[in-house]
């Protein structure tokens, strides 16, 4: 198997972080679709991918096609690994939110921000309190403050919100204002100690 064209992209991933939940347990076709967001054909062309490489099974049922992790394959074991090793680091987050989150990182690393030092999730969705209504605190930390900048971000966090229903809170800072904040400032302090870092 060439893991580049297996597992090289995004999709593929984000499929696997599907079935990964709960990896004995066969998904249709339609709730993967509705839990990635991805079109159909680009869903089918990276199920039928996954399926040749071995690390997915699909059975049909009736007239659905249904997939699970291929729990005989080693890769397979190991693509398991490294997501519970991540929802460990990030604190077994909502998966919802954490699809969110990650299309709100990638498109930051897409718009290629040079000014952006570290992006950090903090409040009740890092402590696990969240509740439906909550929304997504985030710590966006500048190198400098960039007006142009925060406007590409604040952007970002619109497109995501209206496709995921759910609102990002950013809270701008420069590396020199968080530092002297971390010593004084509430919030500043739980970001430092509750926070999650994600790039």
């Amino acid at each position: 198997m060439l893991l580049d064209i297996c597992l090289g992209t995004r999709t593929a991933w984000k499929i696997l972080f599907v079935l990964g939940e709960a990896p004995g347990k066969a998904v249709t076709r339609k709730e993967i679709q509705s839990l990635t967001r991805l079109g159909n054909k680009t869903l089918v062309k990276f199920l039928m991918l996954l399926e040749k490489c071995s690390i997915i099974r699909s059975e049909k049922i009736g007239k659905a096609y249904y997939y699970k992790m291929n729990m005989s394959n080693q890769f397979s074991l190991k693509v398991l690994e490294l997501i519970k090793l991540e929802k460990t680091e990030l604190n077994q987050p909502d998966f919802q939110a954490l699809n969110m989150l990650r299309d709100f990182t990638y498109e930051l690393t897409n718009v290629n921000l040079e000014n952006l030092s570290k992006v950090i999730l903090f409040g009740s969705y890092a402590k696990r309190t969240f509740s439906s209504s909550s929304d997504i605190d985030l710590a966006i930390i500048l190198k400098e403050r960039n007006p142009a900048d925060e406007l590409i971000i604040t952007e970002v966090i619109g497109k995501l919100g209206k496709r995921y229903k759910k609102e990002i809170q950013p809270h701008y800072y420069t590396e020199k204002e968080f530092e002297e904040l971390k010593k004084k400032n509430k919030l500043a302090k739980e970001i430092t100690k509750d926070g999650i870092i994600l790039i």
